[in-house]
């Protein structure tokens, strides 16, 4: 352990590091990313204060938001490079998912309104961001994709994030 840094603050630094390098892993490498995005995934989970919140966001953010990128592509705001939903993407998803209690955890302290601009705009920075480098084709005008991407991936987001913490409450109540 580094002198001075209390595990913590190590563990909520490395998870923030961990995913950026999967982001830009799977934006420069795109379907040569899988091993690295799984090697990625594994860190995260142990770089995480509580892996049994973690898993329960796994179980029900996961797959939430999967169906969620499903719908926008569907609806024709974007389409990856690679396919429908390539794997590469999926396993990115795993991550940010796997992120969210640690070095995102900050957001859920806000109200809910700022909760909604940080990941609106975030998102859709994100995304035009990998559209810049190549990993996908956005369909729309910014303007459009930032009204009816972002808003409805952020306010998903936040809605399964909540989901996942009654279920989390409930598995407390019950280990008790």
């Amino acid at each position: 352990m580094i002198a001075n840094v209390p595990s913590t603050t190590f563990k909520l630094v490395a998870n923030a590091l961990l995913f950026q390098g999967a982001w830009w892993s799977a934006v420069l490498l795109q379907n040569d990313a899988s091993l690295l995005l799984i090697g990625f995934s594994v860190a995260l989970f142990f770089s995480n204060t509580d892996r049994i919140h973690v898993a329960t966001d796994v179980c029900i953010v996961f797959p939430i938001m999967l169906v969620v990128e499903q719908a926008l592509i569907a609806n024709g705001l974007f389409e990856y490079t690679h396919g429908q939903l390539p794997i590469f993407i999926v396993l990115l998803w795993l991550g940010l998912v796997m992120t969210s209690r640690q070095s995102l955890n900050f957001i859920w302290r806000y109200s809910f309104p700022l909760q909604l601009l940080i990941l609106w705009i975030s998102s859709v920075l994100s995304y035009v961001a990998a559209s810049k480098f190549g990993a996908l084709s956005i369909h729309v005008s910014l303007f459009q994709f930032a009204v009816w991407f972002g808003a409805p991936w952020a306010l998903c987001f936040i809605l399964s994030e909540r989901i996942s913490n009654w279920f989390n409450k409930k598995y407390q109540q019950l280990a008790r």
